[in-house]
């Protein structure tokens, strides 16, 4: 279970330097959508719905217990200890690593709440969805047993900014909203990854449910880094996913 964390803000403002020219928003071009495929707008005080339907979250990153896959994708696997999760109080786990699940886990708690991070493959975003993915989704049957309790979606993780990657993430946004409205979606940068004008672009191309960023209070590994439960409790107000 990784010990750092991340905040979730609702709206921010990056302060980055202007030294780099952003990308300049290409032009909308008049090519119909294609036939069969709903466009969904994410309807007005999206967010204050799911907050109601799933209330405040407090997820941490799980890995997965597929061992072979993890391996694969080099990250980490393992079966989740059960009474240490029980001591945690969390509200459920957010699970980043292929196949973006952990069925152990809700063999022990089948009414958990969850949420997925490096959607939809367990990696940063590199493509568009497919046909098959645009029209039947992108979720296992492992997974859509428990749609019901799924909170939060985000995709990729950290990608660089350009027109291109946002382009992207509308693409799976619109997935994603049609397929699976009662989760909340999003991409996570590190803070200051990307400048103001990427952000608004951003936003208003894909139209994002929330703007994540990554701060790291310490390393499990560095324990002279360690800044103290105190302080980390002083970002709560602004807090919904500790990875």
């Amino acid at each position: 279970m990784k010990k750092h964390w991340m905040l979730l803000a609702a709206l921010f403002m990056l302060s980055c330097s202007d030294d780099n020219d952003p990308i300049k928003e290409e032009p909308e071009t008049d090519e119909p959508d294609e036939p069969g495929i709903e466009v969904v707008e994410p309807e007005p005080y999206r967010a204050s719905r799911m907050l109601i339907k799933h209330g405040l979250q407090l997820q941490c990153w799980v890995a997965t217990d597929n061992y072979e896959l993890g391996g694969k994708a080099g990250q980490p696997a393992y079966n989740l200890s059960i009474p240490d999760w029980k001591l945690t109080g969390f509200t459920g786990p957010t699970f980043y690593g292929p196949p973006l699940i952990n069925t152990s886990y809700f063999k022990e708690f089948p009414d958990s709440q969850w949420a997925i991070a490096k959607a939809p493959h367990a990696d940063q975003l590199k493509k568009e969805p497919t046909d098959y993915e645009e029209k039947n989704g992108f979720l296992s049957e492992d997974q859509l047993k428990y749609l019901d309790k799924l909170t939060t979606i985000c995709f990729g993780d950290e990608e660089n900014y350009s027109f291109d990657v946002a382009k992207i993430l509308k693409k799976w946004y619109d997935v994603a909203r049609r397929l699976y409205p009662d989760a909340l979606l999003h991409n996570n940068q590190f803070a200051g990854q990307w400048s103001r004008t990427d952000m608004l672009t951003y936003i208003k191309l894909a139209k994002p449910d929330l703007l994540t960023y990554d701060w790291y209070y310490f390393h499990t590994w560095d324990k002279d880094n360690y800044i103290g439960a105190k302080d980390m409790a002083g970002h709560l107000p602004n807090t919904a996913i500790w990875r």
